[in-house]
């Protein structure tokens, strides 16, 4: 009789609390493009939407850099925003720490090698930055956990580093931008794959590997004090696992998926109630089952909804999605566990299943949701107390290691607990006495169950009589609802009036709803169009940029080069103002050779000045030929003027060569071979002047000689110079066959140039 009104109460409680809804919505659709499949991805809650990203196509192996943003206002769509800044490279198993309005991205791995960048999303504008570290910088990991541990401040803990588990502890202040390595002790050794939440000022951290096996432990770290520690706890543990979820809702930290020791995907829920340290199993309310396992997957907790969304993920039949679940529709049972339960870590290691196991403490502790219920028969051992012709609603812990459990299904013990305990503890063996103990509890735990039944018969029948009330005055309800009946069909009339009135205005209505669809419609099409040029713009802006950086790069290689050729430039430059100057030299020694000339020639011509003055009486033939003489002196002065102005314009050609070299510093592309080819130029150059000017000289011996014997030898004077100006020819063909060379060598360097 007590088991068939707990059966009534427990339905009684569902038909009202539920409302024939489900606890789970699974496979959640979305409007807009889904990232999905993708696995080891990050999800943060901000303001209502779920940024995801990063992650691993599970199908192909390709990891990703893509960021989705999903509105969880009715999980109307997904959408696909336009990003700013420097964005992270594609990786994998990374964390996101949610500070105020920004995301930092921190860690994990594209498809082999881990790292240890930091990147900012503001969540406002979505424009990616890379702040400048400063501190000790933890070293390049995946499969880490990060927890917000204050406003300015966030902790990343474990991880692996390539194939060594980690177990160091770094905490961002993201004010200072600088790390800072905290040092703990008696804490968990390497792990990586686990999971960490924060309530109540501690973060506790529970599952993971340490590369060799799957753990089931579960640690507390004080973060005032930042001291570790295995906190005392209620309940059974879930069993063994890693890649798996955990995220908090008020006080309370949820469990869900991953994967275990023996390689199952796992797809149970658990609820830790860090205010009682109570772990419970998860059950929805309504006959319905949790999703299938997943692990690899990513979970975000909602505190405003009591919500969680269980996004991305692996599962035995392919890639998952989002499944959201209302916490509020849940049964929490305590002592529910696929693993092996536990008192305490005092009392027992985490992980220890060949040890016997402690039944729960006596004392009850209240549920951290609002509803919970004890199991339903179904869930009871076969052991039943004489005294009890049905098992009680309340689970027993099972015992995990019993010498012989299949041969005791059938073991009844007498009407009272205290007659087994009787008997000599000689005689008994160990699994009896478990039994004996089990007994005694189903007992204690049947008398209360009895009271609890009472308490809620005698709530009941004061509900029941409540309810006689409440038909009384239902009853007086309906006189005065029949009497505003009667004063509503005097309203008949107006409303009817009222009616034609609507009627105007509804098709008034009508027709400016049409008027506006036809202005939406065309709006929506100006508005796809400006859409269409974004996004064409967008990618011509893409291209740009890579373009850009390819620019850039061929910049960056070609101001090396330059360096380098500056550099053999500055070498030649010295080389060739050795020349330079060495030519300098000469020149200026003919000059002065020239100088000489010119006084020499004023000599002769003052010479010939008396002469023609004291030879006045000569006769005319004389004074034919002296005047003749004299003609050809100034042909011959005219001729040297001219050479002083050819080697003027020698000695302006080559300032005109130095300011050309001078120019070759700004030449970037084949300039060493240009380099070589203008120095080998430079050497024919310099050769060939020195030639002319050799010539020059002997010319300019010659014809100083050829004046000379003007005096003596009168005769021949027209002879000789006649000769002197077939040799000054020559001379100005030679120059100018110089100058001509040396002009085409110069405008052959410009055009290299």
């Amino acid at each position: 009789g007590l088991i068939k009104m707990a059966d009534d109460l427990n339905r009684s409680r569902r038909s009202t609390t539920v409302l024939g809804t489900t606890a789970w919505t699974t496979n959640v659709k979305a409007a807009g493009k889904e990232p999905f499949p993708l696995a080891h991805l990050t999800a943060s809650l901000v303001d209502g939407q779920i940024f995801a990203f990063g992650g691993q196509d599970p199908t192909s192996g390709k990891v990703t850099n893509v960021l989705a943003i999903l509105n969880t206002s009715g999980l109307k769509s997904w959408n696909d925003p336009k990003q700013t800044g420097q964005a992270p490279p594609a990786r994998q198993m990374h964390s996101a720490t949610v500070m105020d309005d920004k995301i930092f991205i921190f860690g994990g791995q594209d498809e082999k090698l881990p790292n240890d960048d930091l990147f900012v999303l503001n969540t406002r504008t979505t424009a990616w930055s890379r702040p400048r570290i400063s501190g000790d910088r933890p070293a390049p990991r995946s499969q880490h956990v990060s927890v917000q541990i204050s406003p300015k401040e966030f902790l990343i803990f474990g991880g692996r580093s390539e194939d060594r588990p980690l177990n160091d502890l770094y905490i961002f202040n993201i004010t200072a931008n600088k790390w800072d390595v905290k040092t703990t002790s008696n804490g968990p050794s390497g792990i990586y794959g686990h999971t960490a939440a924060v309530a109540k000022g501690v973060m506790y951290v529970y599952g993971g590997t340490d590369g060799k096996s799957k753990l089931n432990d579960f640690w507390a770290l004080d973060l005032k004090s930042f001291q570790w520690s295995r906190p005392a706890f209620k309940g059974a543990l879930p069993i063994a696992r890693s890649e798996h979820t955990m995220a908090a809702i008020g006080t309370t930290l949820y469990v869900y998926g991953g994967i275990s020791s023996e390689k199952k995907i796992l797809g149970d829920l658990h609820a830790f109630d860090s205010t009682n340290s109570t772990w419970f199993g998860c059950e929805p309310l309504q006959n319905e089952q949790n999703p299938p396992g997943k692990f690899c997957h990513t979970s975000v907790s909602y505190d405003k909804t009591k919500s969680l969304y269980i996004i991305g993920g692996k599962t035995e039949t392919g890639n998952a999605t989002v499944d959201f679940l209302e916490t509020t529709k849940l049964r929490l049972i305590e002592g529910k566990s696929s693993g092996t339960p536990v008192t305490s870590p005092a009392a027992q290691p985490a992980v220890q299943p060949a040890a016997p196991v402690v039944s729960p403490p006596t004392t009850p502790v209240p549920a951290p949701t609002p509803v919970k219920t004890v199991a339903t028969p179904a869930a009871q051992p076969a052991v039943k107390p004489a005294a009890q012709p049905a098992p009680a609603p309340t689970p027993v812990t099972p015992v995990s290691q019993a010498p012989t459990p299949a041969a005791q299904p059938a073991v009844k013990p007498t009407a009272t607990p205290a007659a087994p305990a009787a008997a000599p503890a000689a005689s008994t063996t160990p699994a009896v006495e478990n039994l004996k103990s089990e007994l005694a509890e189903i007992q204690r735990k049947n008398s209360e169950l009895e009271k609890n039944l009472q308490l809620e018969i005698s709530s009941r029948q004061s509900a029941e009589q409540k309810s006689e009330s409440e038909k009384k005055r239902l009853t007086l309800e309906i006189e005065n609802f029949k009497i505003q009946v009667e004063a509503a069909s005097k309203l008949n009339a107006e409303i009817s009036n009222l009616k034609v009135e609507r009627d105007r205005e509804v098709n008034s209505r009508q027709k400016l709803e049409k008027d506006l669809q036809e202005a939406r419609s065309s709006q929506g099409g100006a508005e796809r169009n400006l859409q269409e040029k974004i996004s064409n713009l967008e990618s011509q802006l893409e291209k740009q940029k890579v373009e850009l950086k390819k620019v850039q790069d061929e910049k960056d290689k070609e101001i090396s080069s330059r360096q380098k050729l500056e550099k053999d430039l500055q070498e030649a430059r010295s080389s060739q103002g050795n020349a330079e100057k060495s030519l300098q030299e000469k020149v200026s020694n003919l000059e002065s050779q020239l100088e000489k000339s010119k006084t020499e020639l004023k000599q002769i011509q003052v010479e010939k000045e008396k002469e023609i003055s004291s030879r006045q009486k000569l006769e005319k033939d004389l004074q034919e030929a002296r005047s003749s003489q004299g003609n050809a002196e100034k042909s011959l002065q005219e001729k040297v003027s001219n050479l002083e102005s050819q080697l003027e314009n020698v000695k302006s050609e080559l300032k005109k060569v130095q300011v050309e070299k001078d120019n070759e510093i700004s030449s970037r592309q084949k300039f060493e071979k240009d380099l070589q080819e203008a120095s080998g130029k430079s050497e024919n150059s310099q050769k060939s002047l020195n030639e002319e000017i050799f010539k020059l000289k002997t010319e300019l011996s010659t014809s100083t000689s050829q004046l000379k014997q003007v005096q003596d030898e009168k005769d021949r004077e027209v002879s000789s110079r006649q000769k002197l100006e077939k040799d000054l020819q020559e001379a100005r063909s030679s120059q100018g066959n110089a100058e001509k060379s040396l002009q085409e060598k110069v405008s052959n360097l410009e055009s290299q140039l």
